[in-house]
């Protein structure tokens, strides 16, 4: 059985895709407590959730939901900030951003 898993753990750290190797091997798709997450261990798994019609990139709105009432107006500047970002963005405005500077990573331009 693999253990909690913790990605702030020093053995994770350390030894990173020996963690991945037993994740993929015992519990390739893994609910987090911890993180409130789901983490997915195998390629076919990740290929099929990006492309799967059900699923969004639009999670800020979970972590809305966690602020603590107290933090929440901190939070929500710092939130609103963040739903702008690509790595939040989907469709339309995911493709627009990526125009913008997708060529410069390019591999002529890593190099």
């Amino acid at each position: 059985m693999v253990p909690t898993l913790d990605l702030n753990a020093p053995g994770v750290h350390a030894h990173p895709f020996e963690t991945y190797r037993r994740y993929r091997e015992e519990d390739p798709v893994h609910w987090s407590e911890r993180y409130q997450a789901w983490f997915l261990f195998r390629h076919a798994d990740v290929h099929a959730a990006l492309r799967h019609p059900a699923l969004s990139s639009k999670r800020i709105e979970a972590f809305r939901r966690l602020a603590p009432p107290d933090r929440a107006k901190a939070v929500d500047s710092a939130l609103a900030t963040l739903e702008r970002w690509l790595l939040f963005e989907e469709g339309t405005e995911h493709h627009r951003q990526r125009r913008l500077f997708g060529h410069g990573f390019t591999p002529t331009a890593i190099r």
